[in-house]
C-alpha cells in the first residue's frame, strides 16, 4: 500500500491464478477507481494520483474497482507476494531488511543502498544475464542522453527496481513492486 496524491492509497492487486494480471486500486478522495490488468512499466503508484486522465495519468474505472472487491478472494495485495508464493522466512527477512537510498542534503551521487544483483541471483534462483539486462532496462532513464549522448541512469531507488551504471554495477531493490511483478514474468 502506498499513500499517493493527498488523501489518496494505491494498493497493487495480483491474482491468484494469473500472476501477470496485476490491478492498481485507488481509494480516499471519492469512490474507488481501478486500473488494469497493468503492464511492467505502469506498476507506478503516481501514475494513479491526477483527478483527470491524461495519457500519463489514466482514469481510473469504478466498474472495475467494484468487480474487484467482489473477487477479493481472488487476488492477494503485492505487497503480500514473497509470503503468498511460500518464499522463505529468511528471504523474506532479507527482503525487508534491504537498505534504500535515502538522499541527504549535500551529497550526490549513488547513495549504495539495494542489494547487490549476485545476492539477488543466488537467493531467487535467478539466471544472472536475464536479471542483469532487465536492470538496465529498469535502471536506464529512457530517452535521456548526456550531452555526449550516453544514456543517464537512475541513481536512487523510486518505483524503480534496479540502479544501474555505466561500469556494469547493478542495484536491486527487493521490495519494489515492479520487481515483484517482473519476478511473476520470469516464473
Amino acid at each position: 500500500m502506498m499513500m499517493v496524491g493527498v488523501g489518496k492509497i494505491c494498493r497493487f492487486l495480483q491474482s491468484n491464478s494469473d500472476r501477470r494480471q496485476i490491478f492498481a486500486v485507488v481509494t480516499g478522495d471519492g469512490p474507488a477507481v481501478a486500473f488494469g490488468p497493468l503492464a511492467l512499466d505502469q506498476i507506478y503508484a503516481d501514475l494513479y494520483t491526477e483527478p483527470y486522465s491524461t495519457r500519463w495519468h489514466p482514469r481510473g474505472d469504478e466498474a472495475l474497482a467494484v468487480d474487484l472487491a467482489a473477487r477479493a478472494g481472488d487476488f492477494h495485495d503485492l505487497d503480500d507476494f514473497y509470503r503468498f508464493y511460500g518464499y522463505s522466512a529468511e528471504l523474506i527477512d532479507w527482503v525487508e531488511a534491504t537498505p534504500l537510498n535515502i538522499p541527504t542534503e549535500g551529497m550526490s551521487g549513488h547513495m549504495g543502498g539495494g542489494r547487490d544483483e549476485s545476492e539477488a541471483v543466488e537467493r531467487f534462483g535467478l539466471d544472472r544475464e536475464r536479471l542483469v539486462d532487465a536492470a538496465f532496462r529498469e535502471g536506464i532513464v529512457p530517452g535521456a542522453f548526456d550531452p555526449a549522448g550516453d544514456p543517464l541512469y537512475l541513481f536512487a531507488f523510486d518505483a524503480n527496481w534496479a540502479v544501474v551504471d555505466p561500469s556494469g554495477h547493478v542495484r536491486i531493490n527487493p521490495k519494489a513492486y515492479r520487481f515483484k511483478a517482473w519476478l511473476s514474468l520470469e516464473n
